[in-house]
């Protein structure tokens, strides 16, 4: 097990810069005996121990690139590696419209306001914040503007604009004694009333967007308009400037649609000004036409009718459709029949020229056997049958049952796999079978199995994702997100399976018992916000590493660790 180097490298704090995060740094907080600081990936320490503790940043606008700090009881912030908050604060507070505050210990709670990069908003810490709201392409990096109104320490209001993309604030009204905001989102536009100072007249202004910036419209006596071309769907709250722009027209071809299928016509020949002409050729002979017979579509119940049970074959779906009743042949003595619906999907079984589908099946017991009828004449008879519920995320199609059967040697019951269709299947046998749904089914259908006392994982289509040679498995819940991790632990060491629809990958989503720890915590990505374990977990594209946060055995965080077993703490 590799810990973190010792080696140094001399940063001085800086406060409120421009700060850019770099794609190839990742900085990642370290322990030091009770003291915490901040080391880079391979190691190297970049801010000495000197804090407290560190904590992540729960909220997904900063992914993992921004620490909370806490000395003295006081907080501060570290962004990219960067100390850009000293602990000197009551609270912090990081808010999804990408900026930062930091409320001081006053009397009064003054709160300074910077960037999500870094950058300061406010020159001085200002009294409050009346109202905030982006305008702009919100959902595009940087592409956005917030509009600011604040209430200054000498109760003067500001009114300005904040361009994250060239880190500058613009005052639209700076030191001024009354600033009021009427939010009318339905004509689009911003109107307010304001004074310069207490004795002035109230001038009433109409800001709208360029896409860029705010610009006023101004209405003298307020009544009369200057009069100014405004930009059509133009507000800080729908988007900013677009500028209205006529489709060009197109005449749609007319579709035709008949059961399911569809027939578009083709579109008619240039008009020449002349009579078109064409040639009749005589049809194909019916012997040169190969015609494909369509199934016949069987639909298959069962009922009790005076505790006589019988099946039902509709043929075909409509109301009319024709329906064959036949008595079912039963053994005599059986207890406890019951026909009993499916939920969700319905098995097929499917002939040379027909499809049956089973709307529901039958259960009874039998010589202290349970049993179950679904597309056979013959029922499946064992000593326990369960039916289990995959979930979505697991790529399985259909209806599973678990069966379970008593070995006659020694009395221990042995469980496998059967589907819809009463197949039975099942890459081996084994004694035990954890669902692992206690997390309102995130497992994505990864469960854990025992046999011979060690445990393993299986998927719902009978394969096995890890053979049985694990100590023990526990699911558990991921930390600051949704999905979990399967805890590993074999020989007194830990490590995890993340459960997807593709088998392992070493150092991606498994990592086999090499951490002498127990495993707290897996971040897929760090230090992006990724930590939904499905298959679609690198859905933004971004690029990161695996860090796992590691325990002591009374549940104590003691630091972090890489996917090569290199500790992030010591002492």
């Amino acid at each position: 097990m590799k810990f973190i180097f010792s080696k140094k490298t001399s940063l001085l704090p800086i406060l409120f810069l421009s700060l850019h995060f770099s794609a190839q740094e990742i900085y990642i907080p370290y322990r030091d005996g009770k003291l915490w600081g901040v080391s880079n990936y391979e190691g190297t320490e970049i801010i000495a121990p000197k804090y407290d503790s560190i904590s992540f940043n729960v909220q997904d606008d900063y992914d993992f690139k921004l620490f909370h700090t806490y000395k003295n009881k006081k907080r501060g912030v570290i962004l990219d590696g960067k100390e850009i908050l000293l602990p000197e604060y009551k609270n912090i507070f990081a808010t999804y419209r990408g900026y930062i505050i930091g409320e001081m210990d006053d009397e009064k709670k003054h709160q300074m306001i910077i960037d999500k990069s870094g950058a300061k908003i406010t020159e001085q810490p200002v009294l409050n914040i009346l109202m905030s709201e982006r305008f702009g392409n919100e959902y595009a990096e940087n592409t956005y503007n917030t509009l600011f109104h604040f209430l200054n320490d000498n109760m003067r209001e500001d009114l300005l604009v904040w361009n994250p993309k060239e880190q500058k604030s613009t005052f639209i009204y700076k030191d001024y004694y009354s600033i009021a905001l009427r939010d009318d989102k339905k004509s689009r536009k911003l109107d307010l009333a304001f004074r310069k100072n207490e004795a002035d007249p109230l001038t009433e202004v109409t800001l709208i967007s360029d896409g860029k910036s705010l610009v006023p419209y101004v209405t003298k006596n307020n009544r009369e308009m200057i009069v100014k071309r405004i930009p059509e769907r133009s507000s800080p709250y729908y988007g900013g400037y677009q500028e209205g722009v006529k489709a060009p027209s197109y005449t749609y071809p007319q579709t035709y649609s008949e059961r399911g299928t569809s027939y578009t016509p083709p579109p008619p020949p240039p008009s020449t000004g002349k009579i078109s002409t064409f040639e009749v050729k005589p049809a194909q002979s019916s012997s040169n036409v190969t015609v494909t017979k369509m199934p016949s579509y069987v639909n298959v119940s069962y009922s009790l009718e005076n505790d006589i049970p019988k099946i039902i074959y509709s043929y075909g779906y409509q109301k009319d459709a024709k329906k064959v009743t036949k008595r079912l042949k039963l053994p005599r003595k059986i207890k406890d029949l019951k026909v009993e619906n499916f939920k969700g999907n319905r098995p097929e079984r499917k002939t040379t020229d027909s499809i049956y589908t089973y709307s529901n099946y039958i259960t009874y017991t039998t010589k202290n056997k349970k049993a179950i009828l679904i597309t056979e004449d013959k029922a499946t008879e064992f000593d326990s049958i369960k039916m289990l519920n995959p979930s979505r995320d697991s790529g399985y199609q259909g209806i599973l049952y678990l069966l379970g059967q008593k070995d006659k040697k020694n009395g221990k019951m042995k469980f496998s796999f059967m589907n819809g269709n009463q197949h039975q299947f099942s890459a081996t046998e084994f004694d035990e079978l954890i669902v692992n749904d206690v997390f309102g089914n995130y497992d994505f259908s990864y469960w854990t199995i025992k046999k011979d006392g060690k445990y393993g994982v299986i998927n719902p289509q009978g394969e096995i994702i890890l053979q049985p040679v694990y100590d023990e498995i526990i699911n558990k819940k991921v930390e600051y997100g949704y999905g979990n991790y399967l805890r590993l632990k074999k020989d007194g060491k830990y490590g995890f399976l993340t459960p997807t629809r593709v088998k392992p990958t070493a150092g991606i989503n498994f990592i086999e018992p090499v951490y002498e720890y127990r495993i707290r915590n897996v971040y897929m990505q760090y230090p992006y916000w990724q930590s939904v374990f499905s298959s679609t977990s690198g859905r933004n594209g971004k690029n990161g590493t695996l860090i796992i946060a590691l325990e002591d055995e009374k549940g104590n965080l003691l630091g972090y660790a890489n996917k090569n077993g290199q500790l992030y703490f010591k002492n």
